[in-house]
């Protein structure tokens, strides 16, 4: 199973690389030492969500792809539309209408490093099919309720899942 650490670090060697930048380079950026990168790069070393933003940034490119490796991802059938955080939103007894809530890169990040922090944690290595389906769930309940979900509420939906 690819470690999505390492897949990460390895799209930041790559975007490091078409910048013509050096390991050394990058770490002033950041404001950590070349070894660090390395680490980073390897997926030895986690990355912050504030090291995250900051390299999108650098890089020009969403966090969405340095965590995925794909560009404007939508949940499910969910539209990108400008993100109401005032409502309304339509809900039928399914859920939200697809269209109604707004696919948000920044949650989906929080969601995914809060997520395979708990794997971690829990000592739980799932299927890549099965992480993903955790992963997406809880994004999809943060997205409704416009905020991450609580380590608490995540931690209890992986031990019914575990």
């Amino acid at each position: 199973m690819e470690n999505i650490y390492k897949a990460i670090g390895e799209r930041v060697r790559d975007l490091r690389k078409q910048k013509g930048w050096g390991q050394e380079k990058l770490g002033e950026y950041l404001g950590v030492e070349k070894g660090t990168i390395s680490k980073y790069e390897t997926g030895e070393t986690r990355l912050s969500i504030e090291a995250i933003i900051t390299l999108a940034k650098l890089f020009e490119v969403s966090t969405n792809f340095l965590l995925t490796g794909e560009e404007n991802t939508p949940a499910k059938d969910y539209q990108e539309t400008a993100f109401d955080t005032e409502g309304p939103y339509t809900v039928n007894e399914h859920g939200p209408e697809p269209g109604s809530l707004t696919y948000d890169g920044q949650l989906l990040l929080e969601t995914v490093l809060a997520v395979e922090k708990l794997f971690d944690e829990e000592d739980l290595d799932p299927t890549p099919e099965d992480r993903a389906k955790i992963i997406e769930s809880i994004y999809e309940m943060s997205l409704y309720r416009k905020h991450l979900m609580s380590t608490k509420e995540i931690r209890k939906i992986l031990r019914l899942v575990g």
